[in-house]
Protein backbone atom coordinates (compact mmCIF):
# COMPACT_ATOMS: atom_id res chain seq x y z
CA UNK A 1 0.00 0.00 0.00
CA UNK A 2 1.33 3.34 -1.15
CA UNK A 3 2.15 5.78 1.85
CA UNK A 4 -0.65 8.18 0.47
CA UNK A 5 -2.97 5.49 0.42
CA UNK A 6 -5.54 5.27 2.77
CA UNK A 7 -6.85 2.04 4.45
CA UNK A 8 -10.73 1.05 4.31
CA UNK A 9 -10.21 1.91 7.88
CA UNK A 10 -9.14 5.55 7.65
CA UNK A 11 -11.61 5.86 4.94
CA UNK A 12 -14.65 4.86 7.04
CA UNK A 13 -13.48 6.98 10.05
CA UNK A 14 -13.07 9.98 8.01
CA UNK A 15 -16.49 9.43 6.36
CA UNK A 16 -17.93 8.88 9.63
CA UNK A 17 -16.19 12.48 11.29
CA UNK A 18 -17.09 14.48 8.04
CA UNK A 19 -21.21 13.22 8.50
CA UNK A 20 -20.84 13.52 12.33
CA UNK A 21 -19.48 17.04 11.45
CA UNK A 22 -22.79 17.68 8.76
CA UNK A 23 -25.53 16.10 11.73
CA UNK A 24 -24.04 18.62 14.11
CA UNK A 25 -24.43 21.47 11.67
CA UNK A 26 -27.90 20.45 10.65
CA UNK A 27 -28.85 20.14 14.15
CA UNK A 28 -28.12 23.55 14.94
CA UNK A 29 -29.37 24.74 12.10
CA UNK A 30 -32.83 23.12 12.77
CA UNK A 31 -32.92 24.08 16.85
CA UNK A 32 -32.09 27.97 15.34
CA UNK A 33 -34.92 27.81 13.01
CA UNK A 34 -37.02 26.01 15.83
CA UNK A 35 -35.93 28.95 18.07
CA UNK A 36 -36.71 32.01 15.66
CA UNK A 37 -39.76 30.03 14.76
CA UNK A 38 -40.73 30.00 18.32
CA UNK A 39 -39.95 33.66 18.96
CA UNK A 40 -42.20 34.65 16.22
CA UNK A 41 -44.84 32.64 17.40
CA UNK A 42 -44.88 34.93 20.75
CA UNK A 43 -44.38 38.08 18.67
CA UNK A 44 -47.49 36.98 16.80
CA UNK A 45 -49.62 36.08 19.76
CA UNK A 46 -48.48 39.50 21.46
CA UNK A 47 -49.84 41.27 18.56
CA UNK A 48 -53.32 39.46 19.06
CA UNK A 49 -53.27 40.27 22.50
CA UNK A 50 -52.42 44.24 21.73
CA UNK A 51 -55.39 44.13 18.73
CA UNK A 52 -57.78 43.13 21.66
CA UNK A 53 -56.03 45.83 23.81
CA UNK A 54 -56.27 48.56 21.48
CA UNK A 55 -59.74 47.50 20.48
CA UNK A 56 -61.21 47.62 23.55
CA UNK A 57 -59.40 51.00 24.30
CA UNK A 58 -61.12 52.68 20.79
CA UNK A 59 -64.23 51.17 22.12
CA UNK A 60 -64.27 53.60 25.39
CA UNK A 61 -62.93 56.40 23.42
CA UNK A 62 -66.09 55.75 21.00
CA UNK A 63 -68.77 55.58 24.18
CA UNK A 64 -66.69 58.29 26.36
CA UNK A 65 -66.90 60.90 22.82
CA UNK A 66 -70.53 59.93 22.73
CA UNK A 67 -71.03 60.94 25.89
CA UNK A 68 -69.07 64.34 25.75
CA UNK A 69 -70.52 65.22 22.77
CA UNK A 70 -73.88 65.09 24.13
CA UNK A 71 -72.47 66.81 27.37
CA UNK A 72 -72.81 63.95 29.51
CA UNK A 73 -75.91 61.73 30.55
CA UNK A 74 -78.54 61.88 33.23
CA UNK A 75 -79.45 58.45 34.74
CA UNK A 76 -81.17 57.62 37.99
CA UNK A 77 -79.24 58.08 40.80
CA UNK A 78 -78.91 55.21 43.00
CA UNK A 79 -76.11 53.13 45.49
CA UNK A 80 -74.90 51.68 42.28
CA UNK A 81 -74.66 54.90 40.77
CA UNK A 82 -74.67 58.07 43.14
CA UNK A 83 -73.62 61.65 42.65
CA UNK A 84 -70.18 62.16 41.36
CA UNK A 85 -69.31 64.20 44.20
CA UNK A 86 -66.25 65.00 42.21
CA UNK A 87 -68.90 67.00 39.57
CA UNK A 88 -70.03 69.15 42.70
CA UNK A 89 -69.63 72.59 41.29
CA UNK A 90 -70.84 71.51 37.18
CA UNK A 91 -73.95 73.33 37.52
CA UNK A 92 -76.97 70.70 36.62
CA UNK A 93 -74.95 67.95 38.36
CA UNK A 94 -78.16 67.18 39.70
CA UNK A 95 -82.44 67.27 38.27
CA UNK A 96 -85.55 65.87 39.48
CA UNK A 97 -88.02 64.91 36.63
CA UNK A 98 -91.88 65.90 36.77
CA UNK A 99 -92.81 62.42 38.24
CA UNK A 100 -90.48 62.95 41.15
CA UNK A 101 -87.05 60.78 40.21
CA UNK A 102 -83.52 61.98 41.32
CA UNK A 103 -81.49 61.92 38.22
CA UNK A 104 -77.41 62.80 38.37
CA UNK A 105 -75.11 63.94 35.46
CA UNK A 106 -72.46 60.81 34.24
CA UNK A 107 -69.62 62.51 32.64
CA UNK A 108 -67.39 60.31 30.31
CA UNK A 109 -64.95 59.39 33.32
CA UNK A 110 -67.85 58.35 35.53
CA UNK A 111 -68.85 56.13 32.41
CA UNK A 112 -65.52 55.13 31.81
CA UNK A 113 -65.00 53.74 35.24
CA UNK A 114 -68.26 52.38 35.98
CA UNK A 115 -67.77 50.35 32.59
CA UNK A 116 -64.77 48.73 33.58
CA UNK A 117 -66.04 47.86 37.18
CA UNK A 118 -68.52 46.05 35.08
CA UNK A 119 -65.44 44.63 32.82
CA UNK A 120 -63.77 43.38 35.53
CA UNK A 121 -66.55 41.27 37.24
CA UNK A 122 -67.16 39.26 33.96
CA UNK A 123 -63.08 38.59 33.95
CA UNK A 124 -62.73 40.11 31.18
CA UNK A 125 -59.35 42.81 29.68
CA UNK A 126 -59.81 45.61 32.96
CA UNK A 127 -59.05 49.09 32.08
CA UNK A 128 -58.23 52.04 34.02
CA UNK A 129 -58.48 55.60 33.42
CA UNK A 130 -56.00 57.69 35.25
CA UNK A 131 -54.29 60.99 34.61
CA UNK A 132 -51.28 62.32 36.76
CA UNK A 133 -53.67 64.87 38.16
CA UNK A 134 -56.62 63.17 38.96
CA UNK A 135 -59.75 64.91 40.46
CA UNK A 136 -60.63 61.12 41.70
CA UNK A 137 -58.29 59.99 43.93
CA UNK A 138 -59.06 56.44 42.91
CA UNK A 139 -58.03 57.53 39.14
CA UNK A 140 -54.12 57.93 40.69
CA UNK A 141 -51.73 56.29 38.55
CA UNK A 142 -49.50 53.17 39.87
CA UNK A 143 -45.81 53.01 38.98
CA UNK A 144 -46.05 51.45 35.55
CA UNK A 145 -49.17 53.84 35.01
CA UNK A 146 -47.25 57.12 35.91
CA UNK A 147 -44.05 56.08 33.63
CA UNK A 148 -46.33 55.37 30.57
CA UNK A 149 -48.01 58.46 31.26
CA UNK A 150 -44.37 60.47 31.13
CA UNK A 151 -44.20 58.70 27.57
CA UNK A 152 -47.00 59.80 26.68
CA UNK A 153 -46.69 63.24 27.32
CA UNK A 154 -43.26 63.33 26.32
CA UNK A 155 -44.99 62.26 21.96
CA UNK A 156 -45.77 58.54 22.46
CA UNK A 157 -49.10 57.84 21.02
CA UNK A 158 -49.46 54.58 22.84
CA UNK A 159 -47.20 52.46 25.67
CA UNK A 160 -47.28 48.43 25.88
CA UNK A 161 -45.75 45.85 28.06
CA UNK A 162 -45.74 42.03 28.66
CA UNK A 163 -45.35 41.46 32.79
CA UNK A 164 -45.00 38.53 34.33
CA UNK A 165 -47.34 39.07 37.76
CA UNK A 166 -48.15 36.15 40.57
CA UNK A 167 -51.41 35.66 38.87
CA UNK A 168 -49.81 34.95 35.67
CA UNK A 169 -48.27 36.58 32.75
CA UNK A 170 -50.26 39.92 31.67
CA UNK A 171 -50.21 42.80 28.28
CA UNK A 172 -50.22 46.11 30.10
CA UNK A 173 -51.83 48.79 27.28
CA UNK A 174 -52.07 52.48 28.12
CA UNK A 175 -53.46 54.83 25.17
CA UNK A 176 -53.62 58.95 25.70
CA UNK A 177 -56.36 61.04 26.31
CA UNK A 178 -56.15 64.34 24.61
CA UNK A 179 -57.68 67.21 25.79
CA UNK A 180 -61.06 68.32 23.85
CA UNK A 181 -62.97 72.02 24.20
CA UNK A 182 -65.85 70.04 25.68
CA UNK A 183 -63.23 68.13 27.96
CA UNK A 184 -62.80 71.77 30.14
CA UNK A 185 -66.81 71.91 31.28
CA UNK A 186 -65.45 69.97 33.73
CA UNK A 187 -61.25 70.08 34.09
CA UNK A 188 -60.92 73.92 32.99
CA UNK A 189 -60.11 74.79 36.78
CA UNK A 190 -57.08 71.96 36.47
CA UNK A 191 -55.37 73.82 34.46
CA UNK A 192 -55.93 72.25 31.38
CA UNK A 193 -55.70 73.47 27.65
CA UNK A 194 -57.13 71.78 24.14
CA UNK A 195 -54.23 69.61 22.79
CA UNK A 196 -52.83 68.36 25.92
CA UNK A 197 -52.41 65.19 27.00
CA UNK A 198 -54.73 64.74 30.18
CA UNK A 199 -54.32 61.12 30.97
CA UNK A 200 -54.75 58.04 29.62
CA UNK A 201 -56.62 54.62 29.39
CA UNK A 202 -54.89 51.73 30.98
CA UNK A 203 -55.72 47.99 29.40
CA UNK A 204 -54.79 44.79 31.37
CA UNK A 205 -55.03 41.92 28.86
CA UNK A 206 -54.44 38.40 30.36
CA UNK A 207 -52.18 36.44 28.44
CA UNK A 208 -53.27 33.36 29.43
CA UNK A 209 -55.54 32.18 27.08
CA UNK A 210 -52.83 33.14 24.04
CA UNK A 211 -50.06 31.51 25.71
CA UNK A 212 -52.12 28.13 25.74
CA UNK A 213 -52.65 28.82 22.34
CA UNK A 214 -49.28 29.49 22.14
CA UNK A 215 -47.45 26.22 23.36
CA UNK A 216 -50.11 24.63 21.33
CA UNK A 217 -48.38 25.96 18.06
CA UNK A 218 -45.02 25.90 19.76
CA UNK A 219 -45.77 21.91 19.68
CA UNK A 220 -46.77 22.00 16.09
CA UNK A 221 -43.48 23.96 15.64
CA UNK A 222 -41.68 21.68 17.28
CA UNK A 223 -43.13 18.59 15.54
CA UNK A 224 -42.62 20.01 12.05
CA UNK A 225 -38.59 20.93 12.74
CA UNK A 226 -38.48 17.30 13.84
CA UNK A 227 -39.66 15.49 10.86
CA UNK A 228 -37.34 18.28 8.97
CA UNK A 229 -34.40 17.20 11.14
CA UNK A 230 -35.23 13.52 10.67
CA UNK A 231 -35.24 13.69 6.87
CA UNK A 232 -32.58 15.62 6.89
CA UNK A 233 -30.32 13.38 9.31
CA UNK A 234 -32.32 10.40 6.98
CA UNK A 235 -30.83 12.10 4.11
CA UNK A 236 -27.58 12.72 5.63
CA UNK A 237 -27.28 9.00 6.56
CA UNK A 238 -28.76 7.68 3.61
CA UNK A 239 -26.28 9.93 0.83
CA UNK A 240 -22.86 8.83 3.60
CA UNK A 241 -24.42 5.38 2.64
CA UNK A 242 -24.39 6.08 -0.99
CA UNK A 243 -20.74 7.22 -0.96
CA UNK A 244 -19.16 4.70 1.43
CA UNK A 245 -20.61 1.82 -1.03
CA UNK A 246 -18.74 4.15 -4.19
CA UNK A 247 -15.65 4.80 -1.99
CA UNK A 248 -15.80 0.78 -0.95
CA UNK A 249 -16.10 -0.54 -4.21
CA UNK A 250 -13.11 -2.99 -4.87
CA UNK A 251 -14.17 -4.38 -1.14
CA UNK A 252 -17.63 -5.06 -2.29
CA UNK A 253 -16.97 -6.36 -4.87
CA UNK A 254 -14.36 -8.80 -3.52
CA UNK A 255 -17.30 -9.82 -0.45
CA UNK A 256 -19.81 -9.91 -3.58
CA UNK A 257 -16.68 -12.91 -4.76
CA UNK A 258 -16.50 -14.40 -1.58
CA UNK A 259 -20.49 -14.83 -0.88
CA UNK A 260 -20.71 -16.68 -4.58
CA UNK A 261 -18.00 -18.59 -3.44
CA UNK A 262 -20.28 -19.68 -0.16
CA UNK A 263 -23.30 -20.00 -2.40
CA UNK A 264 -21.73 -22.64 -4.47
CA UNK A 265 -20.64 -24.44 -1.59
CA UNK A 266 -24.01 -24.58 0.23
CA UNK A 267 -25.61 -25.23 -2.94
CA UNK A 268 -23.19 -28.11 -3.59
CA UNK A 269 -23.54 -29.05 -0.05
CA UNK A 270 -27.42 -29.35 -0.32
CA UNK A 271 -27.06 -31.58 -3.27
CA UNK A 272 -24.76 -33.97 -0.80
CA UNK A 273 -27.65 -33.84 1.47
CA UNK A 274 -30.79 -34.09 -1.12
CA UNK A 275 -28.58 -37.31 -2.59
CA UNK A 276 -27.52 -39.08 0.89
CA UNK A 277 -31.71 -38.27 2.06
CA UNK A 278 -32.63 -39.97 -0.63
CA UNK A 279 -31.04 -43.03 -0.52
CA UNK A 280 -31.64 -43.35 2.94
CA UNK A 281 -35.00 -42.73 2.50
CA UNK A 282 -35.17 -45.44 -0.43
CA UNK A 283 -33.25 -47.78 1.82
CA UNK A 284 -35.74 -47.22 4.98
CA UNK A 285 -38.64 -47.75 2.82
CA UNK A 286 -37.40 -50.92 2.03
CA UNK A 287 -37.38 -51.60 5.16
CA UNK A 288 -40.60 -50.44 6.58
CA UNK A 289 -42.50 -52.26 4.05
CA UNK A 290 -42.36 -55.53 5.74
CA UNK A 291 -42.73 -54.48 8.93
CA UNK A 292 -45.61 -52.58 7.74
CA UNK A 293 -46.65 -55.71 6.07
CA UNK A 294 -46.65 -58.29 8.89
CA UNK A 295 -47.25 -56.06 11.81
CA UNK A 296 -50.44 -55.07 10.46
CA UNK A 297 -51.44 -59.10 9.59
CA UNK A 298 -50.66 -59.54 13.23
CA UNK A 299 -52.46 -56.03 14.85
CA UNK A 300 -55.78 -58.02 12.54
CA UNK A 301 -55.38 -61.32 14.11
CA UNK A 302 -54.59 -60.38 17.95
CA UNK A 303 -57.48 -60.72 19.85
CA UNK A 304 -59.40 -57.56 20.51
CA UNK A 305 -58.19 -55.79 24.09
CA UNK A 306 -55.17 -57.79 24.12
CA UNK A 307 -51.81 -56.89 24.95
CA UNK A 308 -50.32 -58.14 22.27
CA UNK A 309 -52.84 -56.26 19.69
CA UNK A 310 -52.22 -52.99 21.57
CA UNK A 311 -48.03 -53.70 20.84
CA UNK A 312 -48.86 -54.65 16.90
CA UNK A 313 -50.96 -51.11 16.97
CA UNK A 314 -47.96 -49.48 18.71
CA UNK A 315 -45.51 -50.83 16.19
CA UNK A 316 -48.02 -50.08 13.06
CA UNK A 317 -48.03 -46.61 14.83
CA UNK A 318 -44.53 -46.51 14.92
CA UNK A 319 -43.83 -47.50 11.30
CA UNK A 320 -46.38 -44.93 9.96
CA UNK A 321 -44.33 -42.26 11.84
CA UNK A 322 -41.42 -43.66 9.90
CA UNK A 323 -42.47 -43.91 7.08
CA UNK A 324 -43.76 -39.95 7.45
CA UNK A 325 -40.35 -38.81 8.00
CA UNK A 326 -39.04 -41.24 4.86
CA UNK A 327 -41.88 -39.23 2.53
CA UNK A 328 -40.52 -35.87 4.06
CA UNK A 329 -36.89 -37.00 2.99
CA UNK A 330 -38.14 -37.60 -0.31
CA UNK A 331 -40.36 -34.82 -0.62
CA UNK A 332 -36.97 -32.48 -0.04
CA UNK A 333 -34.73 -34.50 -2.08
CA UNK A 334 -37.70 -34.67 -4.82
CA UNK A 335 -37.24 -38.04 -5.23
CA UNK A 336 -40.19 -39.22 -4.16
CA UNK A 337 -42.51 -40.82 -7.09
CA UNK A 338 -45.77 -39.12 -7.79
CA UNK A 339 -48.93 -40.49 -9.25
CA UNK A 340 -49.86 -37.13 -11.13
CA UNK A 341 -53.87 -36.74 -11.91
CA UNK A 342 -56.11 -33.60 -12.37
CA UNK A 343 -57.17 -32.79 -8.88
CA UNK A 344 -59.84 -30.11 -7.71
CA UNK A 345 -58.30 -28.38 -4.64
CA UNK A 346 -61.63 -27.33 -2.85
CA UNK A 347 -61.92 -30.91 -2.47
CA UNK A 348 -59.11 -32.40 -1.39
CA UNK A 349 -59.44 -29.68 1.47
CA UNK A 350 -62.18 -30.39 2.42
CA UNK A 351 -61.91 -34.84 2.50
CA UNK A 352 -58.75 -33.80 4.64
CA UNK A 353 -60.57 -31.39 7.25
CA UNK A 354 -61.02 -33.68 9.77
CA UNK A 355 -57.35 -34.74 9.84
CA UNK A 356 -56.29 -31.24 9.41
CA UNK A 357 -58.38 -30.37 12.74
CA UNK A 358 -56.48 -33.16 14.16
CA UNK A 359 -53.16 -31.76 13.23
CA UNK A 360 -54.29 -28.43 14.05
CA UNK A 361 -55.03 -29.56 17.73
CA UNK A 362 -57.99 -29.06 20.08
CA UNK A 363 -57.09 -25.25 20.82
CA UNK A 364 -56.80 -24.35 17.35
CA UNK A 365 -59.96 -23.15 15.23
CA UNK A 366 -60.38 -24.66 11.39
CA UNK A 367 -61.90 -21.94 9.32
CA UNK A 368 -62.15 -23.37 5.41
CA UNK A 369 -63.10 -20.88 2.83
CA UNK A 370 -63.27 -23.01 0.05
CA UNK A 371 -63.92 -21.90 -3.85
CA UNK A 372 -66.43 -23.68 -6.07
CA UNK A 373 -65.81 -25.52 -9.77
CA UNK A 374 -61.97 -24.48 -9.49
CA UNK A 375 -59.71 -25.34 -12.47
CA UNK A 376 -58.00 -28.65 -12.25
CA UNK A 377 -54.28 -28.73 -11.51
CA UNK A 378 -51.92 -31.64 -12.05
CA UNK A 379 -50.54 -32.83 -9.09
CA UNK A 380 -50.50 -36.20 -7.28
CA UNK A 381 -53.05 -36.31 -4.36
CA UNK A 382 -50.93 -37.83 -1.65
CA UNK A 383 -47.97 -34.69 -1.97
CA UNK A 384 -50.73 -32.17 -1.69
CA UNK A 385 -51.82 -33.57 1.04
CA UNK A 386 -48.40 -33.60 3.03
CA UNK A 387 -48.08 -30.51 1.96
CA UNK A 388 -51.52 -29.23 4.07
CA UNK A 389 -50.96 -31.31 6.98
CA UNK A 390 -47.57 -30.15 7.34
CA UNK A 391 -48.32 -26.78 6.93
CA UNK A 392 -51.11 -27.05 9.63
CA UNK A 393 -48.57 -28.68 12.17
CA UNK A 394 -46.23 -25.57 11.46
CA UNK A 395 -49.48 -23.60 12.45
CA UNK A 396 -50.26 -25.84 15.46
CA UNK A 397 -46.74 -25.36 16.70
CA UNK A 398 -46.77 -21.34 16.46
CA UNK A 399 -50.43 -21.35 18.38
CA UNK A 400 -49.47 -22.62 21.58
CA UNK A 401 -52.27 -20.70 23.47
CA UNK A 402 -55.13 -21.65 20.40
CA UNK A 403 -55.92 -19.30 17.81
CA UNK A 404 -57.46 -19.97 14.22
CA UNK A 405 -55.90 -21.95 11.41
CA UNK A 406 -57.81 -21.10 7.49
CA UNK A 407 -57.65 -22.47 4.63
CA UNK A 408 -58.67 -20.83 1.30
CA UNK A 409 -58.22 -21.79 -2.74
CA UNK A 410 -59.59 -19.75 -5.05
CA UNK A 411 -58.76 -19.50 -9.04
CA UNK A 412 -56.24 -16.64 -9.85
CA UNK A 413 -55.15 -15.35 -13.13
CA UNK A 414 -51.04 -14.17 -12.98
CA UNK A 415 -50.05 -11.35 -15.71
CA UNK A 416 -46.95 -11.40 -17.13
CA UNK A 417 -44.82 -8.82 -14.31
CA UNK A 418 -46.50 -11.02 -11.40
CA UNK A 419 -45.86 -14.40 -13.63
CA UNK A 420 -42.03 -13.22 -13.57
CA UNK A 421 -41.83 -12.37 -10.10
CA UNK A 422 -42.54 -15.88 -8.96
CA UNK A 423 -41.06 -17.92 -11.72
CA UNK A 424 -43.93 -18.82 -13.17
CA UNK A 425 -45.42 -18.79 -16.90
CA UNK A 426 -48.38 -15.90 -17.06
CA UNK A 427 -51.91 -17.33 -16.94
CA UNK A 428 -54.38 -18.93 -14.68
CA UNK A 429 -53.29 -20.77 -11.51
CA UNK A 430 -55.16 -22.12 -8.51
CA UNK A 431 -54.08 -20.68 -5.39
CA UNK A 432 -54.11 -22.36 -1.73
CA UNK A 433 -53.65 -19.97 0.95
CA UNK A 434 -52.80 -21.48 4.78
CA UNK A 435 -52.75 -18.87 7.39
CA UNK A 436 -52.65 -18.95 11.05
CA UNK A 437 -53.05 -16.33 14.14
CA UNK A 438 -49.96 -17.41 15.98
CA UNK A 439 -46.50 -15.80 17.24
CA UNK A 440 -45.47 -14.84 13.93
CA UNK A 441 -41.39 -14.92 12.54
CA UNK A 442 -39.20 -12.58 12.51
CA UNK A 443 -37.37 -10.93 9.27
CA UNK A 444 -34.35 -13.60 10.07
CA UNK A 445 -36.48 -16.56 10.76
CA UNK A 446 -38.40 -15.50 7.72
CA UNK A 447 -34.98 -15.38 5.69
CA UNK A 448 -34.54 -19.40 6.17
CA UNK A 449 -38.10 -21.16 6.45
CA UNK A 450 -37.45 -23.30 3.93
CA UNK A 451 -33.99 -24.10 4.54
CA UNK A 452 -33.40 -27.99 5.11
CA UNK A 453 -32.94 -28.77 9.16
CA UNK A 454 -33.45 -25.10 9.96
CA UNK A 455 -36.25 -24.94 12.73
CA UNK A 456 -36.41 -22.71 15.54
CA UNK A 457 -37.64 -25.18 17.96
CA UNK A 458 -35.89 -27.14 20.92
CA UNK A 459 -33.42 -29.97 20.15
CA UNK A 460 -35.77 -32.91 19.58
CA UNK A 461 -39.06 -31.08 18.79
CA UNK A 462 -38.72 -30.91 15.30
CA UNK A 463 -36.36 -32.24 12.45
CA UNK A 464 -36.82 -28.78 9.93
CA UNK A 465 -37.94 -31.04 7.47
CA UNK A 466 -41.28 -29.93 7.14
CA UNK A 467 -41.32 -26.20 5.56
CA UNK A 468 -38.34 -27.70 3.35
CA UNK A 469 -40.70 -30.68 2.12
CA UNK A 470 -43.34 -28.19 1.44
CA UNK A 471 -40.89 -25.95 -0.44
CA UNK A 472 -40.01 -29.70 -2.56
CA UNK A 473 -43.40 -30.51 -3.26
CA UNK A 474 -44.36 -26.86 -4.73
CA UNK A 475 -41.27 -27.24 -6.49
CA UNK A 476 -41.45 -30.62 -7.72
CA UNK A 477 -45.00 -29.81 -8.67
CA UNK A 478 -44.41 -27.24 -10.79
CA UNK A 479 -45.45 -24.20 -8.54
CA UNK A 480 -44.17 -21.36 -6.48
CA UNK A 481 -44.95 -20.54 -2.77
CA UNK A 482 -44.48 -17.35 -0.77
CA UNK A 483 -44.88 -16.57 2.83
CA UNK A 484 -45.81 -13.37 4.97
CA UNK A 485 -45.39 -13.28 8.65
CA UNK A 486 -44.26 -10.58 11.37
CA UNK A 487 -44.03 -10.86 14.72
CA UNK A 488 -47.30 -11.49 16.77
CA UNK A 489 -49.09 -11.29 13.31
CA UNK A 490 -49.04 -14.57 12.65
CA UNK A 491 -48.32 -16.21 8.95
CA UNK A 492 -49.76 -16.83 5.58
CA UNK A 493 -48.74 -19.38 3.38
CA UNK A 494 -49.77 -19.22 -0.38
CA UNK A 495 -49.11 -21.87 -3.08
CA UNK A 496 -49.58 -21.30 -6.58
CA UNK A 497 -50.12 -24.41 -8.92
CA UNK A 498 -50.71 -23.91 -12.57
CA UNK A 499 -54.30 -25.01 -13.83
CA UNK A 500 -54.51 -28.81 -15.46
CA UNK A 501 -56.05 -28.56 -19.10
CA UNK A 502 -57.48 -31.64 -17.95
CA UNK A 503 -61.18 -31.60 -16.04
CA UNK A 504 -61.34 -33.03 -12.95
CA UNK A 505 -62.35 -36.71 -11.54
CA UNK A 506 -65.05 -34.86 -8.99
CA UNK A 507 -66.14 -31.60 -8.76
CA UNK A 508 -65.94 -29.95 -4.76
CA UNK A 509 -69.59 -29.14 -4.42
CA UNK A 510 -69.22 -27.95 -0.62
CA UNK A 511 -69.69 -31.26 1.83
CA UNK A 512 -67.36 -32.47 3.71
CA UNK A 513 -67.02 -36.04 3.61
CA UNK A 514 -65.00 -37.65 6.23
CA UNK A 515 -62.25 -39.23 4.92
CA UNK A 516 -61.60 -43.14 4.90
CA UNK A 517 -59.48 -44.83 7.36
CA UNK A 518 -56.95 -45.49 5.54
CA UNK A 519 -56.25 -42.11 4.06
CA UNK A 520 -56.30 -41.30 7.89
CA UNK A 521 -53.86 -43.53 8.85
CA UNK A 522 -51.42 -41.84 6.03
CA UNK A 523 -51.97 -38.32 7.04
CA UNK A 524 -51.35 -38.89 10.67
CA UNK A 525 -47.84 -40.71 9.22
CA UNK A 526 -47.55 -37.58 7.13
CA UNK A 527 -47.98 -35.46 9.89
CA UNK A 528 -45.48 -36.89 12.27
Amino acid sequence: MGRGEATPRGRELSLARYLLAAGVLWSLAMAASLAWNLHQSHHAFLELALVEARSAFQKDLLYRRWNALRGGVYVEADAATPPNPWLAGVPGRDVETTDGRHLTLISPAYMTRQVHELGAARSEPTGHITSRRPLRPGNAADPWEEAALLRLEAGATEVQEEQEEAGGDHLRFMGRLLVEERCLRCHAAQGYEVGQVRGGISVDVPLGPYLVAERRQAWHLAGWHALLWALGAAGLVLGGRRLALRVAEREAALASLHEAERQLARARRLEAIGQLAGGLAHDLNNALAPILTHAGAALEDAPSGSELREDMASVVESALRARGLVRRLLAFARRQPMEVGPLDLSEVVSALAPMLRDAAGRRVTLELALARDLPPVEADRGQVETLLVNLASNGRDAMAGGGTFRVATAAVELDGPAARALELQPGRHVSLTVSDTGAGMTPEVLAHVFEPFFTTKEVGAGSGLGLASVHGVVQQLGGAIEVESAPGRGATFRVLLPAGQRGAPRAYDGSEPPPSASSEAATRSQSE
